[in-house]
């Protein structure tokens, strides 16, 4: 609400009892009365948006409020049609809730687009990088970009993690400290949104899959065939960063930084009791 418009708060007064402008002037602090609905605050106010575009950004980090915020848009998105809403963050977040969801949803009234990043292949990974760095008048040498890749693999989001703080640092390994430590950070929240609601025999799966395993190695968690399917079908296909080597037929992570994040995942520990 606070980054509409302000001619759009001030026709939303039965709902708000106060607003301010926010610090550094982007956006507004509101505040809602007592009995008002944030869902239909919201609502009414994406209504009243003309050829609009709402970028939610990071959406997986919602944590509270996800059905009523869904609904609220929903029903805004099928009816104003002048309203283009784009959706970025993790796949295994509140994006695949998204799109998982049944066509009866409110939110299916307009069918969404899904577009996936996949990894880079390593030429264009270091091309990127490259690129940026020349562009921003960034002197670089040739094995740090070879070393960037190595380390933070080739999705586009750690490149442009590391690019950046890289631009800001000026120096490589300060900049690759940086990176490595925010993205792994980043990795294991992603890994906790996607082990919330399964079994804890997932989180040991994962954790195997940072050292590479087999079907039959996995399946000794006690993780049933179907719940093991699923999982690895989003870390394959719809995360990508998991792949299986043919030849063996062991999973492993293609991506050092979930590599890294999934061997700090803490297992439940069982204690026997003295008797």
């Amino acid at each position: 609400l606070g980054r509409l418009p302000k001619s759009i708060l001030d026709t939303l007064s039965k709902y708000v009892s106060e607003i301010s402008a926010s610090a550094g002037g982007m956006g507004f602090s509101v505040k809602l009365k007592k009995t008002a609905s944030a869902r239909r605050a919201l609502a009414d106010g994406l209504f009243k948006l003309k050829d609009t575009v709402l970028i939610l950004d990071e959406i997986q980090s919602i944590n509270q409020g996800i059905s009523h915020f869904l609904r609220a848009l929903g029903s805004v998105f099928n009816e104003n049609h002048s309203l283009l809403v784009i959706f970025t963050g993790s796949y295994s977040g509140i994006v695949r809730k998204l799109f998982e969801s049944t066509y009866k949803d409110a939110l299916f009234g307009r069918p969404p687009i899904s577009i996936k990043l996949a990894p880079w292949k390593e030429t264009v990974a270091e091309e990127f990088l490259k690129t940026g760095f020349e562009k921003l008048k960034v002197h670089y040498e040739e094995w740090e970009i070879r070393d960037a890749v190595n380390q933070l693999g080739t999705l586009p989001g750690w490149l442009n993690l590391y690019g950046v703080k890289r631009y800001i640092e000026r120096d490589h390994e300060t900049a690759m400290k940086t990176t490595i430590e925010e993205a792994v950070k980043e990795a294991e929240k992603e890994l906790e949104h996607l082990l919330e609601g399964r079994s804890p025999k997932a989180k040991e799966v994962i954790r195997l899959l940072a050292f590479g395993a087999s079907w039959s190695d996995m399946a000794q968690t006690g993780i049933s065939e179907d719940a093991l399917s699923r999982l690895l079908t989003i870390l394959v296909d719809g995360l990508f960063i998991v792949e299986k080597d043919e030849n063996t037929g062991v999973y492993y992570f293609t991506d050092p930084v979930y590599r890294k994040a999934a061997m700090k995942l803490p297992l439940v520990t069982k204690t026997k009791t003295a008797i």
